[in-house]
């Protein structure tokens, strides 16, 4: 039989070492990213799911309050974390969602949000309208993604690439790019926050406060759970990757990069020689993370796309974000909102700078 149990802070070691070995893991279903989110004003509520004494399914539940009308948002990023394609898969998901909605759920919710790492497919898209949720309108993360297998040699990786990548990769070589990776040190965040910054400003797209960044790398750099990599010509600095490396995945996070420095690409050096990094420490999967669903030519994102194409990924389609609507009026007013959420807090974020 499966039980269903709140997390107690002792079996946070048990809690992560099942989240970490389990196919479907994410570093946003740890323990420590729900820290790191409480530091931002949200509250964690982290779930356990067992059967005959064994851990088989974990929830890690972020809940915010809004202060101005009370209504409460709960958001289960990337998880639950589940052996889907078990037997008792769906019932251990539904386990875990029948206790949020009798024991976690305030009267004042809109919305119970989840996100699992999962593969879409019909059955897989069943298993959540069977128990009460709809498509998000407007997902937080992204819902395709473009992952490379690194179980693969290094020769056939390169042999997998696109031409043009190659040659970039070969040529950034002998323009006398070099990458290097961080010791730890905080130098190497305070200068790929930099860059992050300048990007977002030429780009226009939010990013975390330096305070909020540096909590991330603070919890996570210990336990190699994040890295940086950046790409110099001489002493300047060009561009520099933020990684999170966790369940065998090494995930690109962020990017950024300094226009006013490229003399020539280095970026397509860069993310190789991460790729032979994450082999060296054990990581399976290159996650590039979100394209557009619907991609062509003409959308603003389509370089994007063909630099992360153009090292052979496999396109993935993710089962989405799903929502299990309890006021539904709030959350009619909350779709209205929520897609120009990000561009007003980014722009009232730089205000605050001023």
């Amino acid at each position: 039989m499966i039980s269903v149990e709140r997390l107690q802070n002792l079996d946070s070691i048990e809690y992560d070492k099942f989240v970490e070995q389990s196919p479907f893991s994410s570093i946003y279903q740890t323990y420590d990213w729900g820290e790191i989110k409480r530091s931002e004003g949200w509250d964690v509520v982290r779930l356990l799911a067992r059967e005959d004494g064994a851990m088989i399914g974990s929830l890690s539940c972020l809940i915010k309050k809004v202060p101005a009308i009370g209504y409460e948002f709960y958001y289960c990023p990337r998880g639950p974390v589940v052996d889907y394609t078990a037997e008792n898969g769906p019932e251990v998901f539904r386990a875990l969602v029948t206790y949020v909605r009798s024991s976690v759920l305030g009267k004042r919710a809109v919305f119970f949000r989840v996100s699992p790492d999962l593969e879409w497919r019909p059955d897989n898209e069943q298993l959540f309208v069977a128990s009460g949720f709809r498509r998000a309108a407007n997902p937080v993360l992204h819902t395709t993604t473009m992952r490379l297998d690194l179980r693969q040699s290094e020769e056939q990786l390169l042999g997998a690439m696109e031409g043009r990548t190659r040659y970039d990769i070969r040529r950034a070589m002998k323009e006398g790019i070099r990458i290097q990776g961080d010791d730890g040190d905080d130098s190497f965040l305070q200068i790929f926050y930099r860059l992050l910054s300048n990007t977002s400003r030429r780009n226009r797209f939010p990013i975390y406060s330096y305070e909020m960044m540096k909590t991330i790398w603070d919890r996570m750099r210990p336990k190699n759970r994040c890295r940086i990599f950046l790409s110099r010509l001489g002493e300047e600095v060009l561009s520099g990757v933020f990684l999170f490396v966790f369940g065998g995945k090494c995930i690109y996070q962020w990017g950024a990069s300094d226009h006013q420095k490229l003399k020539v690409n280095p970026n397509q050096l860069l993310h190789w020689e991460v790729i032979q990094a994450a082999k060296t420490i054990g990581c399976i999967s290159y996650d590039f993370q979100g394209i557009p669903e619907d991609i062509s030519p003409d959308h603003p994102l389509w370089g994007i796309y063909l630099f992360k194409r153009g090292f052979g990924p496999t396109t993935v389609k993710l089962v989405g974000e799903h929502d299990l609507v309890t006021a539904k009026s709030v959350y009619s007013l909350w779709n209205t909102i929520e897609p120009v959420y990000p561009k007003l807090k980014h722009k009232l974020s730089w205000i605050g700078r001023l």
